[in-house]
C-alpha cells in the first residue's frame, strides 16, 4: 500500500517520490513488556540518470504545498473501480517522473499509459462504429465508399476497437488539458490550440514504440533549456531536427517530455477531481 500512496502523492504534488523500504517495525507487543522497535537498514535512493541533465526541471522546482494533498482525504470515498483506475494512472505517472532522466523514451511511454488509463475510464461518448472509423481512419473509410452499407458496417465494427482507444486519448487531452504555464518561453512555446493534433501524433509514436520497436523521435527526448526568468522550453528547436541517422519535421515532434508531463499531470488532476465522491465524510 505504501507504493500506491507514494504514487498518489507524486501525482498530487508533481514531484519525484518513491518508497525506499521499511525502516522500523514495531513488532508484536505483549502487555506489561517494554519492547523497543526493530530498526532496519534502508539504503538511500539514488537519483536516477546522469547529473546535470534534467528532463523535468519543473518536477525539481515546482512548489510543493502539502495542502494540495487534500485530494487524498476523499480517496476512501471513491468507488472501488475509480480507486483502482486512479492508482493505476498515478503509478504510471510516478514511474515516468522517476525514471525520466534515465530513459526518456520509457518516460514517454509511461506518461501516455497514465493518460490512456484515465481516458478509457472517463470515455463518455458512444460514437457508432461507422462514425468512429470515418473520423479516426478516413483513408480506410474512403476505400469503403463504393461498398454496400452492410459491408461498411461490418468492417467498421471489426476495426472500431483498434481506434476507440486513440479517440479516447485525444478526447481526454482535448477536454482536460490544463491552461498553459504562467511563464512561457518567447521562441519555443507550444501551440495550445492544437492539442487534439498533438495528441494524435503522440499516440502514433507510442503505438510505433510498442508494436514496431521505434522509440519516440530523438528531438522529443532532449532535455529542455530553461530561460533566466524561469520559462522552460516547450517544443524542439527549429522547423526540423536530426540526429542518430534520423530527421524529423516539427509536425512529427510536437513537444518535449517536460511539456507533456505538465499537460498529462494537469489532465489527470482534472479527471481526479471529476471522480464522484460517495458516502459521508468521517
Amino acid at each position: 500500500m505504501s507504493d500506491e500512496i507514494a504514487a498518489l502523492i507524486s501525482l498530487a504534488l508533481g514531484v519525484r517520490l518513491r518508497v525506499a523500504g521499511t525502516r522500523r517495525l514495531s513488532g508484536i507487543h505483549e502487555p506489561g513488556l517494554d519492547q523497543h522497535p526493530i530498526y532496519l537498514d534502508v539504503p538511500r535512493l539514488a537519483h536516477p540518470g546522469p547529473t546535470g541533465r534534467e528532463q523535468l526541471p519543473s518536477a525539481m522546482t515546482r512548489p510543493s504545498d502539502l495542502r494540495d494533498l487534500s485530494r487524498l482525504e476523499t480517496f476512501y470515498r471513491l468507488s472501488e473501480r475509480d480507486q483502482v483506475e486512479l492508482i493505476r494512472a498515478a503509478r504510471a505517472y510516478s514511474t515516468a517522473v522517476w525514471w525520466a532522466n534515465e530513459d526518456a523514451n520509457q518516460a514517454w511511454l509511461q506518461l501516455v499509459t497514465a493518460v490512456e488509463i484515465a481516458a478509457k475510464h472517463r470515455q463518455r461518448s458512444s460514437v457508432s462504429a461507422t462514425d468512429l472509423l470515418e473520423d479516426m481512419w478516413p483513408e480506410v473509410w474512403r476505400e469503403l465508399a463504393l461498398a454496400d452499407e452492410e459491408i461498411r458496417q461490418n468492417v467498421a465494427k471489426e476495426l472500431a476497437p483498434l481506434v476507440r482507444s486513440a479517440r479516447a486519448f485525444r478526447d481526454f487531452l482535448t477536454d482536460c488539458a490544463p491552461q498553459p504555464p504562467a511563464q512561457r518561453p518567447e521562441h519555443s512555446s507550444l501551440d495550445w490550440s492544437g492539442m487534439r493534433r498533438h495528441a494524435k501524433v503522440i499516440y502514433e509514436h507510442r503505438s510505433k514504440a510498442l508494436h514496431a520497436g521505434k522509440p519516440f523521435p530523438m528531438p522529443m527526448q532532449n532535455p529542455p533549456s530553461v530561460e533566466s526568468a524561469g520559462a522552460v522550453q516547450e517544443v524542439p528547436w527549429g522547423l526540423n531536427a536530426g540526429g542518430l541517422g534520423g530527421v524529423w519535421d516539427a509536425s512529427e515532434s510536437p513537444m518535449l517530455l517536460q511539456t507533456f508531463e505538465y499537460i498529462a499531470r494537469g489532465a489527470l488532476l482534472t479527471w481526479w477531481d471529476e471522480l464522484p465522491v460517495q458516502g459521508p465524510d468521517l
